[in-house]
């Protein structure tokens, strides 16, 4: 199950950022690190009551601005994309104009609203938070006080649950991620068989992201096409913008991703972020290395990528054609075992005979050289696969012996294309709700 995104819209100064820093749980707002998205786009993650969700803070709502063509579309695609919105209005003032044509917009979208009318706190705002029933139930707060938040996160809750019970369930929801001009779209069409996504030799011919539906082996998948945006007008130098925010909110929604990558240009830094923002969410993992037909050196450029994307060791590689389909049973048949490796659990007795002699071959020790008890692993989860180690003093144990862990884990049970989630607990926590 993906997690629940939240778009939060409004004006200019009604305080979105504030309410975003609230509901992620910090003070500032971290910025994902990808080219180009930090300055109108901030994404992270927040919980309320255990759960996580993927809270999005758009620009502000104008159309008066220089760089409003590209906000709007910006705030279009956050708006695609979202499961729950939140209007946020400024109670300090009645409803504008622009406040109408914000909502008019949200509502072609035809998604759960919440809308909310923050400042409630400053005294001239009681003659104005009346006004804002006309555009339906408001929840009326105050983020700098923390007045009322709690009904707010209940509502989200509440609506992030009634998605899961309507949510169609898929074996697995695949996004195809890459660079513009990589072949994303002709990835697609391979995998589709078909001509559902429209292909063109020019970097950008996709205005949206792609949801299909495929059946392999019997099996329903989610395919999702996250191509680049057609170049126009003042949105020519912001391409780079809004095709990483689509890779950002695609990579969410999926579980697994696939890295289509231009096999002559080889591994750029833009597709190591990709693929360590998707390692972060622990997101399974493929890459695709397309176009291998142009490619002449083809060991040394399967070599190199290896080297470039060694942080990814357990994704596996493939090599493709996407417009001649070459490779594409391959692919599919990889995603099929990558399904059953995400599900795969391995029994406490087994992991713990195997990884005592991983410790006892090289334990662990703290930063003032005692050395540290491992006394206990077990699998608390799967999808991803999640393991909790109980240490004496787990606080110290470095990331050095973390990533031994890990990589022992790797060897013994494979996990291919998985992204492993190892945590270290105080041997004394109770085994229980581990996860």
């Amino acid at each position: 199950m993906s997690v629940p995104q939240v778009a939060i819209v409004g004006k200019a100064n009604v305080g979105k950022s504030s309410l975003f820093n609230l509901l992620v749980g910090k003070r500032k707002s971290i910025v994902i690190n990808i080219p180009h998205t930090t300055r109108d786009r901030i994404i992270d993650y927040g919980e309320i009551n255990g759960k996580n969700f993927m809270f999005i803070d758009t620009g502000g709502f104008s159309k008066q601005t220089e760089l409003s063509p590209y906000v709007l579309n910006q705030l279009s695609i956050s708006l695609k994309r979202a499961n729950i919105i939140i209007v946020l209005f400024d109670a300090t003032q009645p409803p504008t104009q622009e406040d109408e044509e914000l909502m008019e917009l949200v509502r072609k979208y035809n998604k759960p609203i919440l809308l909310v009318v923050n400042k409630i706190d400053v005294k001239k705002s009681q003659e104005n938070i009346n006004e804002y029933y006309k555009f339906g139930e408001i929840i009326p707060i105050s983020v700098a006080h923390r007045r009322n938040t709690e009904l707010l996160e209940k509502k989200l809750l509440f609506f992030a649950e009634d998605r899961e019970r309507r949510e169609k369930i898929y074996t697995a929801k695949i996004a195809v991620i890459g660079k513009p001009n990589v072949g994303k779209s002709s990835m697609a069409n391979a995998i589709l068989n078909e001509e559902r996504v429209n292909v063109s030799p020019f970097p950008g011919t996709t205005t949206d992201s792609i949801d299909t539906e495929f059946k392999y082996e019997n099996k329903s998948y989610l395919l999702i096409d996250t191509a680049g945006l057609r170049r126009k007008g003042k949105l020519k130098g912001e391409i780079e913008k809004i095709a990483a925010l689509q890779s950002i909110l695609s990579i969410n929604r999926a579980n697994i991703v696939t890295l289509v990558v231009d096999a002559k240009e080889g591994i750029t830094t833009e597709d190591k972020k990709i693929a360590s923002y998707a390692q972060k969410l622990n997101k399974c993992l493929v890459v695709i290395l397309n176009k291998w037909d142009t490619v002449e050196k083809k060991t040394e450029t399967l070599q190199k990528t290896k080297e470039e994307l060694f942080f990814i060791s357990y994704a596996p590689i493939v090599h493709t054609c996407a417009i001649k389909r070459r490779n594409i049973g391959k692919l599919l048949h990889w995603i099929e075992k990558i399904v059953e490796e995400y599900k795969k659990r391995i029994s406490t007795a087994r992991l713990n005979e195997d990884m005592q002699k991983v410790i006892k071959r090289y334990p662990p020790f703290s930063k003032r050289g005692k050395e540290i008890k491992i006394k206990y692993i077990t699998q608390a989860s799967i999808s991803p696969p999640t393991f909790i180690l109980f240490a004496t003093k787990p606080e110290e144990i470095t990331e050095n012996y973390k990533r031994y862990i890990l990589n022992n884990l790797y060897r013994l049970y494979k996990f291919t294309g998985c992204s492993i989630r190892i945590k270290f607990k105080s041997s004394r926590a109770k085994l229980t709700n581990t996860d």
